[in-house]
């Protein structure tokens, strides 16, 4: 039995580890930054940060105590504050979360949860116990939260230090965690995010958003002509091979229409891949002959004018342009 506890310590040690997200994808309108503390016995830390909506960012921080009950906990509260900043604002999401860990039974949590919107700036807070949620700078620019103490936050955050305004906070503390998201504000009529899970029913619909979306700003058939089979080739290669932890991942899409030129990042966090190394398909070759692959990438740079890839803070970034003309339906409004 004395083996057995060790190797269940050891076993809530690792589900400790898991409850921190994956890196947060680099983003030129974001900047996030988040830091833990060594703990206190019988304290559990965590913090996650996820995209509820299109472009919406939802994020929390928590602090639970209870020893093992409470470490056990922890990852049930994870799931349910990630379901209820879906569909509910902060405040009523974290009373939900934790009105349902109370039928389980009474741990102390102090916890911080937001909701950001990239598009027009509007935010939402909540907090319960020792948590605190707030702008940090009038009308807008960083979302601050923090369990626990932290040092007194200045009047104004600097939107380009994140990581700098987290670690001052968290100075000489201990069982205490922080994160803090800068929003650069600036023109966005020309920009659009999209979002999947790492599943290949989500492609489809996205697929129909991104059209729509184009359609909506002025490019015709022959703009649009394929993109689609391009970037459905693309999406679902991540889905297909960049995962092999069989955890659930979102992948991200940047659009950008500006001076009519479409484009575009897909960022995923899986496993290193650079598409542009892959050797081009021998097309004059019978099917037979041919190896598995190749084509699909062919495709894509047949659809777009550059594709350049590069490897940030774990995640793959695929960049890609093509011409975006004005089509017949009006002109492009950015």
């Amino acid at each position: 039995m004395a083996s057995d506890a060790g190797e269940i310590s050891q076993l809530l040690l690792d589900a400790h580890r898991s409850l921190m997200p994956p890196s947060f994808p680099p983003r030129r309108d974001l900047d996030f930054a988040a830091l833990a503390t060594e703990c206190d016995g019988g304290v559990v830390l965590f913090h996650d940060v996820f995209w509820s909506r299109q472009d919406r960012l939802a994020c929390f921080v928590v602090r639970i105590g209870g020893g093992e009950a409470g470490s056990l906990m922890a990852h049930a509260l994870r799931a349910l504050l990630r379901a209820g900043l879906r569909s509910h604002a902060p405040d009523r999401a974290l009373a939900l979360s934790l009105a349902a860990l109370d039928r389980v039974g009474g741990v102390q949590v102090d916890a911080a949860a937001a909701t950001l919107s990239t598009t027009t700036g509007e935010a939402g807070f909540a907090h319960r116990g020792a948590g605190t949620a707030a702008w940090l700078t009038e009308g807008g620019g960083v979302c601050w939260l923090a369990v626990g103490p932290v040092a007194p936050l200045p009047a104004q955050g600097d939107p380009t230090e994140a990581s700098e305004l987290v670690r001052a906070a968290l100075a000489g503390t201990r069982s205490t965690a922080a994160l803090a998201v800068a929003l650069r504000r600036g023109p966005a009529g020309h920009r659009r995010t999209f979002l999947l899970a790492n599943e290949v029913a989500g492609i489809s619909p996205v697929l129909g958003e991104i059209e729509q979306h184009l359609r909506g700003l002025g490019a015709d058939q022959v703009a649009l002509a394929g993109l689609e089979v391009a970037l459905d080739e693309l999406l679902t290669n991540i889905v297909l091979y960049a995962y092999r932890d069989g955890e659930a991942h979102e992948i991200i899409v940047h659009l950008d229409t500006r001076d009519e030129c479409l484009r575009i990042q897909v960022h995923d966090d899986g496993t290193p891949f650079d598409p542009t190394l892959a050797e081009p398909p021998d097309l004059e070759a019978d099917l037979d002959d041919r190896p598995l692959g190749g084509l699909g990438l062919h495709i894509v740079r047949t659809v777009f004018e550059t594709i350049t890839y590069r490897r940030v803070e774990g995640w793959n970034v695929l960049a890609l342009t093509k011409p975006l003309p004005v089509g017949r339906t009006g002109e492009l409004r950015t």
